[in-house]
């Protein structure tokens, strides 16, 4: 009787472990899965307040919308390369400014504006102008195609240059006293050169428009709260040879920036551009493939107010 009892009071402990055992393993994953969502929305609520944060910072900072001004004090230098027919192994090579006498030191301004969309992404753009013009007085003899022009002749020659660079800024890294972002931007260039005498014994002129984009990063580092240092670095190269058409640019700039107020600031700055154009240009009655170097470097000094 006893063993009986006992066997019935095993079985029952038995069957009540196993129920209890099963209703954990049916409940437990119902209260994970709830307590993972609710998880998932806090992350959610916590980023969605970090962003507005963000947002908001920005907004206070006078730091979202920048107008800037500079004036650049450039070294110029500038190199017209031509392949002559009939076989094309021959080239002339012109320096706009020691073979005609153009600025090789020039100052000029450009004008920039800055815009944070949000935090992390935003647009800029940038212009500016030279024009440059010189009459000179042939020292020696000059040769091209069938013209030539004796010592002593009377030339013109110039070179404008207008560029509009628009771009896309992204955010990679923002702290408290570190910048970092990468950008796109296209230049849309608009270059002019020419070279004509009194006697009209040689009146050519070649024309470029075109847009180039180009890729870069830029950096800021907070140095003190009135203080910073700015560097920026950009790059872009292509080459066709159905068109033919090449065609590359680099930009470099390193620069100090003084904040005495929040929506204040002075720059000094060094910078340096460079772009080389390959293509065929009709001159005269021959299309004649023309390589354009040109570059400046030097340093800047900037205003720019932010709001």
């Amino acid at each position: 009787m006893r063993s009986c009892l006992h066997k019935i009071i095993v079985s029952v402990l038995f069957i009540f472990v196993i129920q209890f055992t099963y209703a954990q393993n049916t409940e437990n994953p119902e209260a994970k899965i709830v307590d993972t969502i609710s998880k998932k929305e806090q992350k959610k609520e916590q980023k969605k307040e970090h962003k507005e944060e963000r947002k908001v910072i920005l907004k206070e900072s006078r730091q979202r919308f920048r107008i800037k001004g500079t004036s650049v004090f450039a070294n110029l230098s500038t190199t017209l390369s031509f392949q002559l027919p009939p076989t094309g192994l021959f080239s002339a090579n012109l320096s706009l400014e020691d073979d005609f006498g153009l600025e090789d030191k020039r100052s000029f301004f450009v004008g920039a504006f800055l815009y944070f969309i949000t935090p992390r992404s935003g647009l800029y753009a940038q212009y500016y102008n030279i024009a440059r013009q010189n009459v000179h007085v042939t020292e020696e003899e000059y040769t091209f195609l069938d013209h030539t022009i004796p010592v002593g002749s009377e030339i013109t020659a110039y070179f404008n240059t207008r560029v509009l660079s628009v771009g896309y800024l992204l955010t990679i890294l923002r702290e408290s006293n570190v910048f970092l972002g990468t950008y796109f931007n296209v230049y849309f260039m608009d270059i002019g050169s020419g070279v004509y005498t009194s006697e009209r014994i040689i009146d050519e002129d070649i024309n470029f428009v075109a847009p180039l984009p180009n890729f870069g990063i830029i950096a800021n580092f907070k140095l003190y709260p009135w203080l910073s240092f700015d560097a920026n670095l950009g790059f872009f190269s292509i080459s066709l040879e159905d068109i033919p058409f090449g065609a590359g640019i680099y930009n470099v700039s390193a620069a100090l920036i003084f904040k005495p107020t929040k929506w204040l600031g002075l720059s000094a700055s060094y910078e340096m551009f460079d772009v080389n154009i390959a293509t065929a240009f009709d001159i005269g009655s021959t299309e004649i493939p023309t390589n354009i170097e040109y570059h400046f470097k030097g340093p800047a000094l900037g205003l720019f107010f932010s709001f």
